[in-house]
């Protein structure tokens, strides 16, 4: 199936964006002490998080979006928040639920106005900035 998606998009676009809340969650807790993380990011408690990512489980196992790239995150996870406030529920286990995932091809192979692919120049967590609940994201492509 990976491939029939890759041969259709190919045949019809240069380049393909997916991006918004696909709700996958990090599957297991590294007992990492996420409110302690809200206030000071941790690199590496961010990789551990990453590890057990359902979305990059499941492109490594090739069941959806195995062709997509998506550029290193290297900002924490996002929490639920609590009902009526600005304040994350600790306690729960994050997730990376915003994603900005890109499938690029190549020069002859769906490229044919020689187009470079695009670059991701930035992927941030906006801090400090929530809207209906939830934390904003962005990124920053060139091509």
């Amino acid at each position: 199936m990976v491939g029939f998606v890759s041969q259709v998009i190919n045949s019809h676009f240069q380049c393909v964006l997916w991006l918004g809340d696909l709700n996958f969650r990090i599957t297991e807790d590294s007992k990492v002490n996420w409110k302690a993380q809200l206030q000071q990011p941790n690199l590496h408690d961010i990789e551990n998080a990453i590890k057990n990512d359902e979305l990059k489980i499941i492109r490594e196992k090739e069941l959806a979006f195995a062709e997509f790239k998506e550029a290193p995150i290297i900002f924490a996870p996002t929490h639920k928040f609590e009902l009526g406030a600005n304040d994350y529920v600790p306690n729960r286990i994050p997730s990376y639920t915003v994603r900005l995932s890109v499938i690029e091809f190549s020069i002859g192979q769906g490229n044919q106005n020689g187009l470079k692919s695009p670059i991701t120049t930035a992927y941030r967590k906006l801090l400090n900035l929530t809207i209906a609940r939830s934390t904003q994201h962005y990124g920053r492509f060139l091509s």
